[in-house]
């Protein structure tokens, strides 16, 4: 009977150390889950910031393009457009036209070429999620 103590603070020190445990695999798993959070965080603010840094460029040459600026608005709306398409194809079809239209643009070649790099941007962003 004397074993029947020690068994007894055996067990109880058993239980402890499995509640301790699973208190700690509790705690790493929510660390961890609040890493990936901060880190799916951190790359939407990057990819905002990405997505943003041509806005005031696209505005600048929308300002400047004066005898072809209607067309540079339909181009870069276009362009916008390919985010609407429902299949690949679709996409890539849209893509097509508006790199014709921006290698017809009349005048500035600096403005088709700059449309033609957000087009192509675009494409390449869209192209992923297909």
């Amino acid at each position: 009977m004397s074993n029947d103590p020690m068994r007894g603070i055996q067990e109880a020190i058993r239980a402890s150390q499995q509640s301790l445990n699973a208190a700690v695999s509790q705690i790493e798993s929510k660390n961890r889950q609040k890493e990936e959070r901060e880190i799916r965080m951190l790359q939407a603010a990057e990819q905002t910031a990405k997505n943003t840094a041509v806005l005031p460029e696209m505005l600048d040459m929308i300002r400047q393009s004066t005898e072809n600026q209607q067309e540079v608005i339909e181009i870069l709306s276009e362009i916008l457009s390919f985010a609407k398409a429902k299949s690949k194809d679709e996409a890539a079809n849209r893509y097509r036209k508006v790199m014709k239209k921006a290698a017809e643009l009349k005048g500035d070649i600096e403005t088709a070429t700059k449309l033609m790099g957000y087009a192509t941007a675009a494409w390449n962003t869209i192209e992923k999620l297909f």
